[in-house]
């Protein structure tokens, strides 16, 4: 059961009753058949969230290519026809399948099970919140996980254009100059190093200046960096 939340949990060990929420997707499983002529009509685009802002999506679109079920659903909250009603409109309008569904609605569902997993996940530390490095502030400071994003093969739902500049930012730091990784950093403890060709070395407290090479300790994860 995708896009839900539990609302409520009673019972004990054995016999739990569970309360479900299911979000509206605002298009119909059973019809979709993720050929991608909504999200190639769509003109609303804004960060996406899974390339970590390096790329754009559309409004209604396919979280990401490995996403199962492969279905597209719509972003309410960016969606042009939620926000005015009676415009836009384009996805309804080209979809082969006849699909979309705008008068989709939250769902509950009830449900008798004997256990329940944990699995709540976690969520990136937010560098900009940190006010070091000038992350948010100079546009080749950037995350690993933005980076790995911007660097990688796009997939077949991704125009190449949403990540041109990042690439190029990248590209100009890799083949210019120096890259500085900071490792560890949770905003009051880190300890940057700077890639240059195959050999790392350490840098000061005050960048750009550098150290000698040396070892260091995460304070955090305890593990040697060199």
């Amino acid at each position: 059961m995708t896009l839900s939340e539990v609302a409520a949990i009673s019972g004990e060990a054995g016999n739990f009753e569970v309360t479900v929420k299911e979000h509206p997707r605002y298009v119909d499983m059973e019809k979709c058949i993720a050929c991608g002529e909504c999200a190639a009509k769509c003109p609303k685009k804004i960060d996406s969230e899974y390339d970590a802002a390096t790329g754009k999506r559309k409004a209604i679109y396919v979280k990401y290519a490995q996403a199962v079920p492969l279905k597209y659903q719509i972003d309410a909250d960016s969606c042009i026809r939620f926000r005015k009603a009676g415009a836009c409109g384009f996805c309804e309008k080209v979809c082969p399948a006849d699909a979309i569904n705008f008068d989709d609605t939250e769902k509950m569902h009830n449900l008798n099970v004997g256990a329940i997993v944990m699995a709540p996940g976690f969520e990136p530390f937010d560098p900009a919140t940190a006010a070091v490095w000038g992350y948010g502030r100079y546009p080749n400071v950037i995350t690993s996980l933005q980076f790995e994003r911007a660097a990688q093969l796009r997939d077949r739902f991704q125009a190449l254009e949403h990540v041109m500049e990042h690439q190029r930012i990248i590209t100009t730091a890799a083949t210019n100059q120096d890259v500085i990784a900071v490792a560890c950093d949770n905003g009051n403890a880190w300890k940057p190093f700077t890639v240059r060709s195959t050999k790392l070395e350490l840098a000061s407290a005050t960048p750009p200046a550098l150290s000698s090479r040396s070892s260091r300790k995460c304070e955090k994860c305890s593990r040697s960096r060199t």
